[in-house]
């Protein structure tokens, strides 16, 4: 997984790296596993954890951020067999959006290389779409500018039949340094 990360950021970055408005963001919130019961059909599974999130970004002008990231989105648990799902992510994303005053609201459309596993089957690893809704408030504009962002993001189809299909919403509050 750690090689992947790694190619999905440096993929980004040429991009990021060409704007004059280079970012760092980080994020936390809560995700929630939407199809975790059909992974376990008639038990009690509890199917909301933590989202944890780390990115690199660049703005490329007109309208459009990009940005490249860690998504760690936590897991769904059964609760009967103490069962575990457990997911994670690197993202490539296209973040178009509208610039009002302090204020930007956008759209991120992309792809993440997830890596899934339970208790019992090895972890896999895939391709999924990334989509999602967010507004950004800059609150800073000294020479680190800093921005408050609230987001929510959709990653579709995470795991395998082996392990389980669900997909993953996570809903984030974050810090958004630029230099």
């Amino acid at each position: 997984m750690k090689k992947w990360a790694m190619y999905l950021l440096l993929a980004a970055l040429p991009a990021a790296s060409s704007a004059a408005d280079i970012y760092l963001t980080l994020g936390a919130g809560a995700s929630e596993f939407r199809d975790a019961g059909d992974m376990a059909p008639g038990a009690n599974v509890d199917d909301e954890s933590t989202a944890l999130m780390i990115g690199v970004g660049g703005d490329v002008g007109k309208g459009l951020m990009v940005e490249g990231g860690y998504l760690s989105l936590g897991k769904a648990e059964e609760s009967a067999t103490n069962l575990e799902f457990k997911a994670r992510a690197v993202t490539a994303t296209a973040l178009p959006y509208l610039q009002a005053g302090d204020a930007r609201a956008f759209v991120r459309v992309g792809a993440a290389y997830w890596q899934a596993g339970n208790d019992l089957v090895k972890d896999r690893n895939g391709w999924a779409p990334v989509g999602g809704l967010g507004i950004e408030y800059m609150i800073s504009e000294a020479t680190y500018r800093w921005s408050v962002r609230a987001e929510w993001m959709r990653i579709l189809d995470i795991g395998t039949d082996h392990i389980g299909k669900t997909d993953v919403d996570a809903a984030m509050l974050g810090l958004v340094l630029r230099h």
